[in-house]
């Protein structure tokens, strides 16, 4: 008697379920995606920077006087 009214409310509970699974899914996918371009980012920034830098210090290292 119980299990009749229990069936449809479990494969709704089961539908249900399946769509919050499949969206906290997409949610882990985005945010794992964005953390890896965050690193590749960091780390391109991080090229750019030592680039620049070392480029600024020989630009400020002054001429031999002759």
């Amino acid at each position: 008697m119980l299990v009749q009214y229990l069936r449809p409310l479990m494969s709704e509970f089961s539908i249900v379920f399946a769509v919050l699974l499949f969206l906290l899914s997409r949610l882990l996918l985005l945010e794992l995606s964005l953390l890896l371009l965050s690193l590749a980012g960091v780390g391109v920034n991080n090229a750019l920077t030592a680039e620049v830098s070392s480029e600024s210090t020989l630009s400020t290292v002054p001429a031999p006087s002759v």
